[in-house]
């Protein structure tokens, strides 16, 4: 038989009520600003959980749709910095 791990939070801190998880840790929320949670959700119609759970992630108001909808293209840099890029594309062109 397997002892439990003690709980260092205190109930009040505990997420959906869930006290310890089967590895014995426990979820809390990140400490997020109301004034960026509020500002968030009035961008999103309105969606005060949406505009909750980016907050916490530190997400600005200018950010949230490309947070949202992410794109290589938007998240990869330009090939063309990768060493000798073009040297290989012009290779493989001659090819």
């Amino acid at each position: 038989m397997t002892a439990a791990i003690p709980v260092t939070a205190s109930p009040q801190d505990h997420l959906f009520g869930v006290s310890q998880s089967l590895g014995g840790r426990y979820w809390t929320l990140k400490g997020i600003e109301e004034s960026a949670t509020r500002a968030l959700a009035a961008q999103l119609g309105g969606n005060d959980l949406l505009g909750r759970l980016l907050a916490s992630r530190d997400v600005a108001p200018g950010e949230v749709q490309e947070f949202l909808s992410p794109t290589l293209r938007r998240t990869f840099p330009d090939p063309s910095s990768f060493a000798d890029m073009d040297k290989a594309a012009q290779l493989t062109l001659d090819a």
